[in-house]
């Protein structure tokens, strides 16, 4: 599933991008090396393609690496997108294709692989910006519905658990997560979609941490629109028995 555009800006600099290569043991190893080996040539020719486009490209290194687990390995991702014009604008397509190529190939030489995986970043230039989000299944056809990520949630919950918000702290500005998220709220206003992305993580948040972030949230929205504010409460409510 998708997080709210919020919680996708809110998270920048955090590392939430990911996808879970489920192999047998004894090969997990070769199939890692193999999908960098891929990947590492798609993202060169991505970089040049965008080059002889523009006539320049802020060249910089495969934004994936991976980690070998018990089921398999981990590949964490970083943004995909290629800068050009001194990182002023960017190419948001070309590196994404080249890392999907990069899994299917990899699933096409090695045939009992399966995977699954989540994107999410902000990406912006000269423009605007804008919050990337897809996900990602070696299963042809696959719905994604509600799916959750533990790599996700594990982070989420941490964030939460280790920065709360105060909206007499002077210095919220330098709270990196509830800085973001405070300022993207405002601009965007989707609230009950942040809240609801929070319960769909819940199972990686601490009970009173959530009911903490939650109300914060709140107290952001009566702060900017105070109209929405029982439709908030209501669907906290909702969520709260759903969860129960």
């Amino acid at each position: 599933m998708y997080l709210s555009e919020s919680l996708v800006w809110a998270l920048e600099y955090e590392d939430i991008s990911g996808v879970k290569v489920f192999c047998d043991v004894s090969a997990k190893k070769k199939v890692a090396k193999k999908f960098m080996e891929e990947f590492n040539s798609g993202w060169e020719k991505a970089q040049e393609a965008v080059e002889e486009e523009v006539g320049d490209c802020e060249r910089r290194y495969t934004p994936a690496e991976t980690k070998i687990t018990e089921y398999g390995f981990f590949i964490a991702v970083s943004p995909l997108e290629v800068r050009y014009c001194y990182g002023d604008y960017y190419d948001s397509s070309r590196g994404r294709d080249a890392f999907v190529k990069a899994l299917e190939n990899m699933v096409t030489e090695f045939t009992d692989i399966k995977y699954e995986g989540y994107i999410g970043y902000p990406i912006s230039d000269v423009h605007g910006g804008d919050a990337m989000q897809w996900e990602l299944s070696s299963k042809k056809g696959d719905k994604f519905d509600d799916r959750t990520y533990d790599f996700v949630g594990n982070i989420i919950g941490k964030i939460l658990a280790n920065e709360k918000y105060d909206p007499d702290d002077c210095d919220i500005e330098d709270m990196e997560f509830w800085g973001l998220l405070r300022e993207q709220l405002e601009l965007q206003g989707d609230y009950a979609e942040t809240i609801e992305s929070l319960y769909s993580y819940s199972e990686w948040i601490d009970d009173s941490d959530l009911e903490i972030a939650v109300k914060s949230i709140i107290s952001i929205a009566i702060e900017n629109d105070e109209d929405i504010v029982e439709e908030l409460n209501d669907l906290v409510e909702s969520l709260n028995q759903e969860k129960a």
